[in-house]
C-alpha cells in the first residue's frame, strides 16, 4: 500500500471522528471532560475562580506578553470551539463554572445526600441535602453535610470524648474519588452520599476508571484517572492526597478510628462503584 493511500485512510478516520464528535455535541451527549457543553457560554466561567487557580500554582499573570483571556482559556481546555463559537467544556464548567448544574447536560452532576433511620432505603428518611457547585464546592458541601449530622458522645472515665461518624479524612477521599472519577457519560445519575444506621455509602456512577479492578484499588495500584484535568484541579487546591494514596488513607483512618476496613464494590453491570464505611462505635 502506498503512503498516500495510508494518509487518505488516516484522514478519513480523523474526519469520521470529527463528525462523530460534532454529532455528540449537537445532541448534547457528554462523553469526556473536554466535551463542549453547547448550552453554555464563556460568560458562565467564573474568571475570579480561574485566576485564583493560577495564583495557587504560582503563575505570574502580570508578566508580558500575556495571551488574550479567550486564548488562555482555550489553551487550558476550559473553552473549546463549537460551531464557530468558544464554549465551555465539561471540565471548564465543573472546575470554574458560576453555576455548573444550570445546563441541561450537567443538571445531575452533583452529590445527592440522604440519611436514613435504618439499614436500607426502605427506612424513614431523616434528612436530605445536596452538594452542588464546582468540584471543590461539591466536596466541601458534602463533607459539611455529614458533619451537620452530629457527633458521637461517650465518656472515658470522667472525660467526655466526641467523635464524628467517620473520620473526615476518609470521607473526603471517598467523595473526592466519586466526584472526580465518576463516569460523566452517565448524565442522569448523581453521586450518592447515604448515611444508614450501620454505615455510610458513597456511590459513584460508572465503573472504576480505565479498566481498573477492585483488586487494583485494594492493593494500592498505580492511579488511573478517567478525568485527568479535574483530578489535577482537586490536587492543586489540596482536596486530594498524593495521587494513588486515597485507598491507603481511607484504610488507615478507619482502622485507627474504629478498627474496621472500608469496603469497595463494583456493580457487575458497570452501573456504579461504591465505597462503604462501617459505623462501629469507636469507644467500644
Amino acid at each position: 500500500m502506498e503512503w498516500h493511500d495510508i494518509a487518505k485512510r488516516i484522514k478519513a478516520g480523523e474526519d469520521q471522528q470529527t463528525e462523530l464528535q460534532e454529532l455528540y455535541n449537537t445532541f448534547g451527549f457528554v462523553l469526556t471532560e473536554e466535551q463542549v457543553i453547547p448550552a453554555a457560554k464563556m460568560a458562565d466561567i467564573d474568571l475570579d475562580q480561574f485566576r485564583s487557580f493560577l495564583r495557587i500554582q504560582g503563575l505570574d499573570m502580570e508578566e508580558e506578553p500575556q495571551p488574550s483571556l479567550a486564548d488562555d482559556l482555550r489553551n487550558r481546555r476550559i473553552l473549546s470551539e463549537f460551531d464557530g463559537v468558544l464554549r465551555p467544556t465539561l471540565y471548564g464548567l465543573m472546575a470554574f463554572g458560576k453555576e455548573p448544574q444550570a445546563h441541561p447536560q450537567t443538571t445531575s452532576f452533583f452529590v445527592q445526600c440522604a440519611a436514613y433511620a435504618g439499614e436500607d432505603r426502605a427506612s424513614d428518611v431523616i434528612l436530605v441535602g445536596e452538594g452542588k457547585g464546582r468540584l471543590d464546592e461539591q466536596i466541601r458541601r458534602a463533607v459539611g453535610w455529614v458533619r451537620s449530622l452530629g457527633w458521637t458522645e461517650r465518656y472515658h472515665s470522667l472525660a467526655r470524648e466526641d467523635a464524628p461518624l467517620v473520620p473526615e479524612k476518609a470521607l473526603r477521599e471517598a467523595i473526592v474519588n466519586a466526584v472526580v472519577h465518576r463516569d460523566y457519560a452517565i448524565t442522569g445519575s448523581r453521586v450518592l452520599l447515604e448515611v444508614f444506621s450501620d454505615r455510610i455509602d458513597v456511590t459513584s456512577p460508572g465503573t472504576l476508571p480505565n479498566h481498573m479492578k477492585v483488586e487494583n484499588v485494594r492493593s494500592g495500584g498505580n492511579p488511573r484517572s478517567r478525568n485527568e484535568l479535574m483530578a489535577n484541579v482537586i490536587l492543586v487546591v489540596r482536596l486530594m492526597e498524593q495521587r494513588g494514596r486515597g485507598w491507603p488513607v481511607m484504610r488507615r483512618a478507619m482502622r485507627e478510628f474504629n478498627g474496621t476496613e472500608p469496603e469497595i464494590e463494583q456493580d457487575e453491570g458497570g452501573k456504579f462503584v461504591r465505597v462503604t464505611f462501617l459505623l462501629k462505635n469507636p469507644f467500644r
